[in-house]
């Protein structure tokens, strides 16, 4: 069995997933390194191999396999439409074309599809269709989340993988395992997690992610802003910040606008991409570093509106945010929430020879 990995800015996680004597698979320990493994940019660092070897000596019991939540900057996420005419009875042959058209704007050389998945269909306008056989019309839409991955990074991964002792199982998006690891599979919400870099969003429904994006902000751009704007430490800002952000927006304090300036930047990209998902749900969850933060929940109400609910799932003191990951991964990978389907191989690799490539010809 393998091991689940979280790589991150200033952390890297591991948790270790056991088969089950009735089957299935259950969880080992979890186990972390306050040492980060991916750069600014998301990119793996000299020191990731040490570190994946470290954990990987941690563990209870031998695994050489490795599963990877990728770094959320990573993940390119798309929602696409494509257009059926129909000019009659919907059949289901109408819908297998309109997946077919969207199989056909998915795959590009060089990319491996992580998700591809219908959100839902529209017929003359109507929209959130999830069965549109049997209907009557002239245009059938069919809309679908894509989430892919560059083949260079894999191979990065791979790489840096079989230097630590370990072999490229799987891969798993951040967009998948967070709902799985705050909601029950017939839950639908809009999730956000503000990491140290980076912002995740992911959008649930009956265990179908219909909506998701990501954003390269975090908390990180918060602290630096104090350091740059008020001549702080980075150890000094940190504390700044965490007092700035349990104020309100009426303080004004030079601190507090200038952590206020970067939150609205935050919340009002969050607010665009949950709105322009157009999902219907009313439920959003927020969670990661700034979950707890008054200034992050009044101005994230205030841009969503009356009409979604803000709740917070903060980190308590026997589970981190990495932990929650995993264990969200764990039940995606284990099949207990979502669909987890295999990556698609798309041709034009840069060396066919390369052992990612020949890893993906043989699963995929």
């Amino acid at each position: 069995m393998p091991v689940l990995f979280h790589i991150g800015e200033t952390h890297i996680a591991a948790l270790p997933l056991w088969e089950g004597k009735g089957g299935g698979t259950n969880t080992g320990p979890f186990i972390s390194l306050d040492q980060g493994a991916t750069d600014r940019h998301g990119n793996l660092t000299q020191d990731a191999a040490k570190l994946f070897a470290t954990l990987a000596e941690d563990l209870p019991e031998k695994l050489d396999e490795a599963i990877i939540i990728l770094p959320a900057r990573q993940v390119r996420c798309r929602c696409l439409s494509v257009e059926v005419p129909v000019n009659g009875g919907v059949g289901q042959h109408h819908a297998e074309a309109a997946l077919t058209a969207l199989k056909s704007e998915t795959d590009h050389p060089g990319e491996v599809v992580l998700y591809r998945q219908p959100s839902g269909y529209t017929l003359d306008g109507v929209s959130g269709i999830d069965d549109p056989v049997g209907r009557f019309g002239r245009l059938l839409s069919a809309e679908a989340v894509v989430m892919t991955v560059s083949m260079r990074f894999l191979m990065s991964i791979e790489a840096v993988l079989t230097e630590a002792g370990l072999s490229l199982r799987d891969v798993i998006t951040p967009h998948a395992a967070l709902p799985a690891s705050h909601l029950q599979r017939g839950e639908g919400a809009a999730l956000i997690h503000i990491g140290h870099g980076e912002t995740t969003i992911s959008i649930s429904r009956h265990a179908h992610i219909i909506g998701a994006g990501s954003i390269p902000l975090g908390v990180r751009h918060v602290v630096g802003d104090v350091m740059k704007m008020c001549d702080q430490t980075s150890g000094e800002a940190r504390h700044l910040v965490h007092r700035s952000l349990s104020a309100s927006w009426e303080t004004s304090d030079l601190v507090t606008k200038v952590v206020q300036a970067r939150v609205e930047e935050i919340v009002e990209d969050i607010a665009h991409v949950i709105k322009s998902s157009n999902h219907g749900e009313s439920r959003v969850i927020l969670s990661g570093a700034l979950a707890s933060s008054l200034l992050v929940r009044e101005k994230l109400q205030a841009d969503l509106g009356s009409l979604f609910d803000v709740e917070v799932v903060g980190s308590n003191h026997t589970m981190s945010d990495q932990e929650c990951l995993l264990l969200g991964a764990a039940r995606v990978l284990q099949g207990s929430y979502g669909v987890h389907e295999p990556a698609s191989f798309v041709s034009a690799a840069p060396d066919a020879h390369h052992p990612v490539v020949s890893w993906l010809k043989a699963r995929f």
